[in-house]
């Protein structure tokens, strides 16, 4: 007791600090004494606000820091796609909402009639029967169709993506054409199954038609996108929802920074990654290959009936023309050429006529894609289709 009451009288001496109320009060801490204003400074004093100060210029100066960083790290980016927006053949990968219909042929969806919308960055119409149109030149089809109408079919090859209308396949045939009408039947993502369900409504509808022009691609037996897109547009949805955070994160970007685009295509190979998945189908056979191609034997066998041609076109893939691809690479076009002969259906494959013009690969196809032709692309193909239509005359 008497011993407290001296540490007491003791800690009451001592000096008191600048601006401190009397306060008498310590604790024991460690076995040690502990004054509550051992640190010098009071909770009113003025060496709490120099300290308070002392901490606001430190974090002032490290939020500074922090905000020259992100500059450093945003002004090369916006640099970097502002370039590529405008000084690059980079294009975006998306389309419009609502362009599809569901059922718009027998089981197969389609283009939605007298649409406006956007394909990889670039505006299109389609008329009254989904057909893909220049406003500015092409005419509201007639019933009959025109005179000796020709009718392009295919998947997005067709269509032409990023193109302008008259840079598609269909618009390079109809300026090589003045006495017939070319009609744009493409629809992104359809399968063999699909062509044969338009073209039987088309030939229905516009009895004048007089031939059918088929473009195929390699992932035609594959009816994947197709049937993804089938289902989605039976929701009356246009894109099936991805749960996967990685999957939303590229489609978010792929669809707004071309930066984003060209940094994938130096990163990573998609051209030979899509090549080798559509190939990979054609490793399971001639019987495989044969029944994906039925629907257009049958569509050849429905045209005869009623005295229509059908011509069919086999596109390459942009790594099948690259000088390491070899000739392995052009087997899924030998395989589905042998098919369609054997069945009686006139069939040509353009490998050959892209691998011979002299131009790079990379330049016949939108950048960095595997499949979908650049405007060079559709001219090297119609230049090479013109001379088996009649009346087509290609000018230099």
């Amino acid at each position: 007791m008497r011993e407290s009451q001296a540490l007491r009288g003791k800690l009451s001496e001592q000096p008191r600090l600048a601006g401190a109320a009397r306060f008498d009060r310590f604790y024991v801490k460690d076995g040690l004494i502990v004054n509550f204003f051992a640190c010098g400074k009071s909770i009113s004093g003025g060496g709490y606000r120099n300290n308070m100060e002392e901490k606001s210029g430190h974090y002032g100066k490290k939020i500074l820091v922090l905000a020259f960083s992100v500059l450093l790290v945003l002004i090369p980016v916006a640099a970097g796609e502002f370039y590529c927006r405008y000084f690059t053949r980079i294009n975006f990968l998306d389309n419009s909402s609502g362009l599809f219909t569901a059922r718009r042929f027998g089981n197969s969806y389609g283009n939605t009639p007298d649409f406006t919308g956007v394909s990889f960055g670039t505006k299109f119409w389609t008329d009254s029967e989904g057909l893909r149109i220049d406003p500015a030149v092409s005419p509201e089809p007639e019933k009959d169709g025109g005179s000796g109408a020709i009718l392009v079919v295919g998947d997005s090859v067709v269509f032409g993506p990023a193109l302008e209308a008259s840079e598609t396949i269909p618009g390079r045939l109809q300026s090589m054409m003045t006495d017939r009408r070319v009609m744009n039947a493409g629809v992104i993502g359809y399968d063999t199954a699909d062509y044969l369900n338009e073209t039987r409504y088309f030939i229905e509808r516009y009895p004048d038609i007089e031939s059918v022009v088929l473009f195929i691609c390699l992932n035609d037996v594959n009816d994947q996108s197709a049937a993804e897109i089938r289902r989605s547009v039976e929701r009356s949805i246009d894109t099936q929802p991805s749960r996967n955070p990685v999957r939303m994160v590229n489609d978010f970007l792929r669809s707004r920074s071309k930066l984003y685009l060209w940094f994938k295509n130096a990163v990573t190979d998609t051209q030979k990654t899509y090549f080798d998945f559509d190939a990979a189908f054609y490793d399971r056979g001639e019987n495989f290959v044969a029944a994906a191609m039925q629907p257009v034997s049958d569509l050849n066998k429905y045209l005869n009936t009623r005295n229509k041609s059908l011509r069919v076109y086999l596109l390459p893939y942009e790594y099948q023309l690259r000088p390491e691809a070899g000739p392995e690479a052009k087997k899924p076009q030998q395989l589905i050429t042998e098919v369609l002969r054997k069945s009686g259906v006139e069939v040509r494959d353009l490998t050959t006529d892209f691998a011979a013009s002299g131009i790079e690969p990379r330049e016949l196809f939108l950048f960095g894609d595997p499949m979908h032709l650049s405007s060079a692309g559709t001219l090297l193909a119609a230049k090479s289709v013109c001379p088996d239509l009649t009346g087509c005359r290609f000018q230099q």
